[in-house]
Formats: C-alpha cells, sequence, structure tokens
C-alpha cells in the first residue's frame, strides 16, 4: 500500500474530530485537574452509587459483602480548560493520568493509566473515567494529574475501604 495513501487517510480522519474546536497556545497554561468523584459499581443490581467522596466513608468498611456489594468504582476525573478549545494538535497529546495505590500491609499499585483529554465543552470542562478493581479491604489512595505538565500539588483523594467484623 501506498505510504502516502495511508497518510493522507489518516490526516482525513483526524482532520474532522477536531474541527471546530479552538486550538490553544501550548505556550499558555495547560489544562488542569479540576475535580475527582468516585462512584462504587453496585454488582447486585449493576447500579453506580452516589458519589462516596461526598459521605462519610466509615460505610465502606465491608462494602464486598452484602445487598449492595460492589467489587469496582468508576473514578470520575474533571479535567479544566477553554470552553470549547483543545489543548491537543497533531504533535502534541496532553492527558490525564490516574494512579491508584493500595495501602496496608501489603502495598500494591492497582491502576496507572492515562486518557488523551478531548476537546472541552462549552463551559470548560471534560470528564475522564477510569475503571478501578480494589480488594475491598485496604484504602486506595487516588493521585490524578496532567501527564505533560509539572503538577506542582496534584489532586489527590483517598477511599477508606476497610475489612472488618
Amino acid at each position: 500500500m501506498n505510504i502516502r495513501f495511508v497518510l493522507l487517510m489518516i490526516l482525513m480522519t483526524i482532520g474532522p474530530a477536531t474541527a471546530g474546536a479552538e486550538q490553544v497556545n501550548v505556550n499558555k497554561p495547560g489544562p488542569s485537574v479540576a475535580g475527582m468523584r468516585v462512584h462504587l459499581f453496585q454488582n447486585k443490581s449493576a447500579t453506580l452509587s452516589d458519589d462516596i467522596l461526598l459521605r462519610d466513608q466509615q460505610d465502606l468498611i465491608n462494602v464486598i459483602a452484602g445487598p449492595e456489594s460492589t467489587n469496582a468504582a468508576l473514578v470520575v476525573v474533571e479535567v479544566a480548560g477553554p470552553a470549547g478549545g483543545t489543548f491537543n494538535t497533531l504533535k502534541t497529546h496532553f492527558r490525564v493520568r490516574l494512579v491508584a495505590q493500595e495501602q496496608g500491609r501489603k502495598p500494591a499499585r492497582l491502576l496507572d493509566q492515562t486518557q488523551i483529554i478531548p476537546i472541552f465543552n462549552d463551559k470548560g470542562s471534560v470528564f475522564l473515567g477510569f475503571w478501578l478493581m480494589p480488594s475491598g479491604c485496604a484504602p486506595v489512595v487516588l493521585t490524578a494529574t496532567i501527564a505533560e505538565l509539572p503538577s506542582p500539588k496534584p489532586v489527590q483523594k483517598t477511599l477508606y475501604y476497610g475489612c472488618g467484623e
């Protein structure tokens, strides 16, 4: 297959995806992590809980059992930027990085994943979802950053999972 044809097809595919989006000068301040929320996936009903970061997390004890048992969580990271704009070009892509580190006697990295930041909505925000599979018996520290930018203070939250009798 002709390499020029392949390159032309790639450019034709990428072009429409960013049409209408304001290209932002990357020398200006970049996107920022504006917030985070976490919803438990309740495996007996296939529903998502309300944001558990907004409530007292004492009820995260023994969440792996019972009528509202959970074995996963949806972590939603909010990113702020220019309304309707993008920081991505053909050469540069800004990504959100989410790291989930389980604490306790046997610390383990549960997640270390990045996602490209899409075009911002008309209010200057965009939301990225990450699927987390915690053990349910140890606290988990979530850290969200913009991978390509030096982040003086990442957004960090702790999920206080625990097991008991």
